[in-house]
């Protein structure tokens, strides 16, 4: 998870207002044909895809092939992990916010529950995000981490906004096609919730150890990282999976927040599109890049299942 830990603190401390890349090399990383990878599940009556995707993207980033593009039209639904109700009321949007953050009234200072080694780095990233300490204290510490990524994210353009799924959603919405999701997200929520104070720092504490530990090379604008800050998403956009989920291990997660967040939810899914391969229709299955490499990929789960997987793209 080095880009998703790194770049937001990285990008903030420039004194430039930008990432510090190797602006020298003759190639340009844009310059590609995108093919993200596909793979598929099928049988006389049914066609499930299974796409990975990244969820917050810069406008750089290429990726709807024309092979994604004959499947969306080829299709009958698209199916996410979770999917907002657009019909709830404005007021309730942030309920389970709210309930989480309420339930945190009584929960220590975010910088006392840290490695004290790691207190000056998050108190200078806080400052840099301009992000206020009193609504971080309220948040149960597994969300941090995403909240720290998610206020760093306007990187470059890079944005929600132009992730793959709010982008599907569009296709589709407009291909007036259903969108549906495979999981209840508060369920997800409640599971990460339910991990002990010990369980949800381990992934924090990493992501401020590598932040606190970065080159100092790589805090100062006029010298080159080496890499392109958006080489992982380059990668995936031409079909390279590798890099899917880089650091999202049991080492650098903690085993329970691993499980929790990766593990439980693929087998879930695993479960849901074997039934699902008992009834007749063509969907597509759009969901994190991470769940779809590694070791505790959906793919192979499927496979343990007897279900055959074909990559397709």
């Amino acid at each position: 998870m080095k880009r998703l830990f790194l770049v937001p603190f990285l990008f903030a401390v420039s004194a430039s207002g930008g990432f510090a890349a190797d602006t020298n090399s003759a190639t340009d990383p844009f310059d590609y044909e995108p093919d993200p990878a596909v793979w598929r599940l099928s049988d006389a009556d049914t066609t499930i895809y299974m796409m990975g995707t990244i969820h917050a993207l810069p406008p750089t980033i290429k990726w709807r092939s024309p092979a994604l593009e004959r499947i969306f039209g080829e299709v009958d639904e698209l199916v996410l992990e979770t999917v907002d109700d657009k019909n709830a009321p404005a007021e309730y949007m942030d309920e389970q916010m709210v309930e989480a953050m309420l339930a945190g009234i009584d929960r220590k200072p975010l910088l006392d529950r840290v490695d004290p080694a790691n207190r000056a780095i998050l108190d200078q990233v806080i400052r840099e995000l301009k992000l206020p300490k009193d609504y971080l204290d309220l948040l149960p510490t597994w969300m941090v981490a995403f909240e720290l990524f998610y206020s760093g994210a306007n990187i470059d353009g890079v944005t929600t906004d132009l992730g793959v799924e709010t982008v599907l959603e569009g296709v589709f919405e407009k291909a007036k096609k259903p969108v549906s999701g495979i999981e209840d997200a508060k369920a997800v929520n409640a599971a990460l919730n339910a991990l002990s104070e010990e369980e949800q720092l381990v992934a924090l504490d990493q992501m401020l150890t590598e932040i606190r530990t970065a080159p100092a090379s790589s805090l100062r604008p006029d010298q080159p990282v080496g890499e392109h800050p958006f080489a992982d998403d380059i990668a995936w956009a031409q079909g390279d999976m590798s890099r899917a989920g880089e650091g999202m291990s049991p080492e650098s997660m903690g085993q329970a927040y691993y499980d929790a967040l990766l593990v439980n939810r693929n087998a879930a899914w695993t479960d849901w599109l074997v039934r699902r391969m008992d009834r007749p229709g063509k969907i597509l299955l759009a969901v994190g890049s991470a769940h779809l490499a590694g070791k505790d990929a959906v793919q192979g789960m499927l496979e343990k299942k007897g279900v055959k997987v074909e990559r397709v793209h």
